[in-house]
């Protein structure tokens, strides 16, 4: 095995451990088969050594910042409570492309830079569960001023495709009921 190639495999597998311990089951892009919602993180100091870690090893070896591991340790610190350090990942991730941490980070600034979070949303929706309910919801009622435009059909055919996803907070959403009143007949006529 050539340096460079077993430097690739420690990384990947590295990325694995980070995946394992703070992993989003809820983010449609992940790289393994489980996760943990933030609330159960149990050892957010493990996590978060072991993200970090992961983080400077990519970066020392010039494989450039992978926005996923971001995202996750940004759930770490979450569920640790240090929202300065939450932030600052969920940005870096989301300045980086990926679904979840735009998503994320989006919710943290949609009260104070709508127009921000909007875009990070529209970016995000139909990669990033959190992205896809967050624009059906504005969707359903409008949202700040017509930044996001009232379109009920727009907003059932998201927020069916989030409860498909297993999405269950979505299943309570306006849009859902009423997508499920209808038979799902009147989505092109609802506005």
């Amino acid at each position: 095995m050539r340096p460079s190639d077993a430097i690739a495999e420690g990384v990947s597998k590295a990325a694995q451990s980070c995946d394992l311990l703070a992993g989003d089951p809820d983010d449609i892009e992940r790289r393994s088969s489980v996760g943990l919602v933030a609330e159960t993180i149990e050892s957010t100091s493990v996590a978060i050594t072991v993200c970090k870690k992961e983080i400077d090893t990519i970066e020392k070896y010039n494989q450039g910042i992978l926005p996923r591991l971001h995202d996750q340790i940004g759930r770490a610190f979450e569920a640790k409570g240090d929202h300065q350090e939450m932030l600052k990942h969920y940005e870096i991730s989301a300045k980086g492309g990926y679904p979840s941490g735009m998503a994320r980070y989006a919710l943290l600034i949609v009260g104070h830079s709508p127009e921000e979070a909007v875009e990070y949303f529209k970016k995000a929706s139909r990669r990033s569960i959190i992205a896809t309910y967050k624009m059906a919801d504005f969707s359903w009622s409008g949202f700040s001023g017509g930044l996001v435009q009232k379109d009920r059909s727009q907003s059932m055919i998201l927020i069916k495709m989030v409860v498909d996803q297993g999405y269950a907070e979505a299943a309570d959403h306006p849009a859902y009921k009423h997508f499920l009143s209808t038979g799902g007949n009147n989505i092109a006529t609802s506005r």
